[in-house]
């Protein structure tokens, strides 16, 4: 908070020359996701009231797609629509 928005944050990291591809957001909320699209960095959602189990997917799955590169081939947009719905 005290160093910029979280797209600005995430912005600044990304100069250092981390891979987008490799970089991921959790959070969640919409702002946090906002964040990510507008950088192109993975995102991952904590979804409300399944707190514990969207740490264990991650653990599990996510973080496996994630360090083999191929976290934005479905999975990523699968995860994005289970945080939309999550919301309703």
């Amino acid at each position: 908070q005290d160093a910029g928005t979280k797209a600005f944050c995430i912005g600044e990291l990304l100069k250092y020359g981390y891979d987008p591809e490799k970089t991921l957001m959790c959070g969640d909320a919409p702002g946090d996701l906002k964040a990510a699209e507008q950088n192109g960095v993975c995102y991952y959602p904590i979804l409300v009231r399944h707190e514990t189990e969207s740490w264990k997917e991650f653990m599990e799955k996510g973080l496996g797609y994630l360090l083999n590169g191929s976290y934005g081939k479905g999975y990523h947009k699968m995860k994005i629509q289970e945080f939309m719905e999550n919301l309703k």
